[in-house]
């Protein structure tokens, strides 16, 4: 019969250079998603097209992609969780909710000037066509 791993051996870490490149790719990816998801959309409107793709998602990830990538290359212990944003109990901690609210609030004000943008070229936010 198989072993399960034994349960007091520490969890497997990324080295400091596997976590930096990590944090580069999420930057690469945060990059296209910007490109696809916002400027794409805004230069669309500009353009007067007739019907924009719009995603939230792809306004609301991307700056908080950005954010985590710079994190992980600047501290790359980060992604241990031997760190300050999760305590001995393996939880959020103080510090990680406070990432966790700046996260929704940087993600929620680039979601709201993305609308006034589309609003003020004369398009509705959500579903893309011309108000």
């Amino acid at each position: 019969m198989n072993d399960p791993e034994p349960r007091n051996q520490p969890p497997r870490t990324l080295s400091p250079g596997a976590a930096r490149i990590i944090g580069v790719l999420l930057i690469l990816c945060a990059a296209v998603l910007i490109y696809l998801s916002i400027y794409l959309p805004l230069h669309q409107a500009r353009a007067h097209a007739a019907h924009l793709t719009v995603s939230d998602r792809g306004v609301w990830l991307p700056p908080d992609m950005v954010l985590i990538g710079l994190l992980v290359i600047v501290f790359p212990k980060v992604t241990t969780f031997d760190t300050v944003l999760v305590n001995q109990k393996k939880k959020l901690s103080l510090v990680g909710w406070l990432l966790v609210a700046a996260l929704l609030v940087i993600g929620f004000g680039v979601q709201l000037w993305f609308n006034s943008q589309l609003k003020a070229l004369g398009y509705d936010a959500w579903s893309g066509a011309p108000a």
